[in-house]
C-alpha cells in the first residue's frame, strides 16, 4: 500500500555548471512541491497507513529549515557566499549543489531517517518506509529519487547529501523545531508521538 504527503517549499538557488546562463549566473527562486511517497504493507487501528498528520509532525519540520532560505554550494566562490550571508541570515550551505535531483535525493535521505525514528503507537505497520520522493522545482519539470539513487550518489558519484553550515534564521528555526519535537532533529534518538485514544474496538 502506498500514500503520498505532499508539501510546498520556497527557496532560491544557483546552479553552477549547467547549461542554462539563467540557472548558472543567476540567483533565482522557486516555489517546489515536494511529494513523498510512503510505503507499507499494512493499516493500522484508524485504517490507515500512516496519519497524514504524522508524516506532517516530522517531515515539515525539517522542510521549514529551508523555507525561504537562499540554498549555496560549499564549493562556490567565497566572494558569492560572503555576499549572500551579508545580505540574509535566511541561508543553508549545502555539501552538494542544489539542483532538483539532488535536492529530491536529499529530502529522500533525510525523511527516510525521520520515518524511521518515529516511536508508531497505533499498530501501524514496523517497515514503514518512504520509497521515493519527488522535488518539482516547477510545473513542468521534476526530479525523483528513491534510497538507491540515494546510495549511488552518496557512494559511487561522490556527492554527500549533508548541511555544511546554517545561517543565523535557520539555527534559530531549529532550535524551536528541536523543542517542540523534545529531540534533536539531526540525530538518532526516537521521535515520541502522543498515543491515540481507541474510540472503538473492532472485533477480530
Amino acid at each position: 500500500m502506498l500514500i503520498r504527503k505532499a508539501f510546498t517549499l520556497n527557496n532560491a538557488h544557483v546552479v553552477r555548471n549547467c547549461y542554462s546562463n539563467r540557472c548558472k549566473f543567476s540567483l533565482h527562486a522557486h516555489t517546489a512541491v515536494i511529494e513523498t511517497f510512503i510505503q507499507g504493507s499494512k493499516v493500522d487501528n484508524a485504517g490507515m497507513l500512516m496519519d497524514f498528520g504524522i508524516a506532517k509532525i516530522v517531515l515539515k519540520p525539517f522542510l521549514e529549515l529551508h523555507q525561504d532560505a537562499v540554498l549555496l554550494w560549499m564549493h562556490d566562490s567565497k566572494k558569492y557566499k560572503d555576499f549572500i550571508k551579508s545580505k540574509t541570515d535566511n541561508w543553508i550551505e549545502l555539501t552538494f549543489t542544489p539542483s532538483a535531483e539532488l535536492l529530491a535525493a536529499y529530502f529522500q535521505f533525510y525523511f527516510n531517517s525521520l520515518i524511521g525514528r518515529i516511536e508508531l503507537k497505533n499498530n501501524e505497520d514496523e517497515n514503514i518506509e518512504i520509497i521515493k520522493t519527488r522535488y518539482h522545482e516547477t510545473r513542468s519539470g521534476w526530479a525523483e529519487a528513491d534510497s538507491t539513487d540515494v546510495m549511488d550518489l552518496i557512494v559511487d558519484q561522490k556527492w554527500p547529501l549533508t548541511i555544511n553550515s546554517m545561517g543565523p534564521a535557520v539555527i534559530s528555526k531549529l532550535k524551536k523545531i528541536e523543542k517542540e519535537l523534545k529531540t534533536e532533529l539531526f540525530g538518532d534518538s526516537k521521535i515520541e508521538i502522543e498515543t491515540p485514544i481507541q474510540q472503538v474496538t473492532r472485533p477480530t
